[in-house]
Protein backbone atom coordinates (compact mmCIF):
# COMPACT_ATOMS: atom_id res chain seq x y z
CA UNK A 1 0.00 0.00 0.00
CA UNK A 2 1.29 3.45 -0.91
CA UNK A 3 0.89 6.34 1.49
CA UNK A 4 -0.73 9.33 -0.15
CA UNK A 5 -1.21 12.94 0.83
CA UNK A 6 -4.23 15.01 -0.15
CA UNK A 7 -4.85 18.73 0.07
CA UNK A 8 -8.35 20.17 -0.16
CA UNK A 9 -9.56 23.75 -0.24
CA UNK A 10 -13.00 25.28 -0.41
CA UNK A 11 -14.48 28.47 -1.70
CA UNK A 12 -17.94 29.78 -2.17
CA UNK A 13 -20.54 32.47 -2.03
CA UNK A 14 -24.30 32.59 -1.46
CA UNK A 15 -25.00 30.74 -4.73
CA UNK A 16 -22.24 28.15 -5.04
CA UNK A 17 -19.96 26.10 -2.82
CA UNK A 18 -16.83 24.57 -4.40
CA UNK A 19 -14.27 22.14 -2.97
CA UNK A 20 -11.22 20.91 -4.84
CA UNK A 21 -8.39 18.61 -3.94
CA UNK A 22 -5.12 17.12 -5.12
CA UNK A 23 -3.70 13.74 -4.11
CA UNK A 24 -0.25 12.25 -4.64
CA UNK A 25 2.35 10.06 -2.99
CA UNK A 26 4.38 11.61 -0.20
CA UNK A 27 7.50 11.81 -2.38
CA UNK A 28 5.65 13.39 -5.28
CA UNK A 29 3.89 15.76 -2.86
CA UNK A 30 7.24 16.92 -1.50
CA UNK A 31 8.39 17.58 -5.07
CA UNK A 32 5.16 19.47 -5.80
CA UNK A 33 5.58 21.64 -2.70
CA UNK A 34 9.20 22.39 -3.63
CA UNK A 35 8.40 23.28 -7.24
CA UNK A 36 5.36 25.32 -6.15
CA UNK A 37 7.50 27.42 -3.78
CA UNK A 38 10.05 27.97 -6.55
CA UNK A 39 7.33 29.06 -8.98
CA UNK A 40 5.92 31.54 -6.45
CA UNK A 41 9.42 32.94 -5.82
CA UNK A 42 10.24 33.25 -9.53
CA UNK A 43 10.06 36.87 -10.68
CA UNK A 44 7.66 38.45 -10.49
CA UNK A 45 7.38 36.78 -7.09
CA UNK A 46 4.12 36.46 -5.17
CA UNK A 47 3.75 35.36 -1.51
CA UNK A 48 0.94 32.83 -2.17
CA UNK A 49 -1.45 31.87 -4.94
CA UNK A 50 -5.15 32.54 -4.96
CA UNK A 51 -6.77 32.55 -8.39
CA UNK A 52 -8.73 35.76 -7.87
CA UNK A 53 -5.80 37.65 -6.30
CA UNK A 54 -3.39 38.84 -8.98
CA UNK A 55 -1.03 40.46 -6.44
CA UNK A 56 -0.78 43.53 -8.70
CA UNK A 57 0.73 41.42 -11.51
CA UNK A 58 -0.03 42.36 -15.08
CA UNK A 59 -2.61 40.15 -16.78
CA UNK A 60 0.19 38.48 -18.77
CA UNK A 61 2.32 37.81 -15.67
CA UNK A 62 -0.68 36.52 -13.72
CA UNK A 63 -1.56 34.20 -16.61
CA UNK A 64 2.04 32.98 -16.84
CA UNK A 65 2.09 32.26 -13.10
CA UNK A 66 -1.15 30.27 -13.42
CA UNK A 67 0.28 28.30 -16.37
CA UNK A 68 3.45 27.50 -14.40
CA UNK A 69 1.45 26.29 -11.39
CA UNK A 70 -0.87 24.17 -13.56
CA UNK A 71 2.20 22.51 -15.10
CA UNK A 72 3.47 21.68 -11.60
CA UNK A 73 0.13 20.14 -10.63
CA UNK A 74 0.04 18.12 -13.86
CA UNK A 75 3.58 16.89 -13.25
CA UNK A 76 3.20 15.81 -9.61
CA UNK A 77 -0.46 15.22 -8.69
CA UNK A 78 -1.83 11.75 -9.22
CA UNK A 79 -5.44 12.79 -8.82
CA UNK A 80 -7.45 16.00 -8.86
CA UNK A 81 -11.05 16.23 -7.68
CA UNK A 82 -13.60 19.00 -7.60
CA UNK A 83 -17.14 19.27 -6.33
CA UNK A 84 -19.58 22.08 -6.96
CA UNK A 85 -22.78 22.49 -4.98
CA UNK A 86 -25.65 24.78 -5.88
CA UNK A 87 -26.43 26.21 -2.44
CA UNK A 88 -30.10 26.86 -3.25
CA UNK A 89 -30.63 23.30 -4.43
CA UNK A 90 -28.80 21.97 -1.36
CA UNK A 91 -31.03 24.00 0.98
CA UNK A 92 -34.14 22.62 -0.73
CA UNK A 93 -32.83 19.09 -0.28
Amino acid sequence: MTDCISYFDESGDEATFVVGGLTSTAARWDALAHDWALALATAPAIPYFKFNNAHKLSAADHGAKIDALIAIINQHAMRADAGIVDVGEYEVY
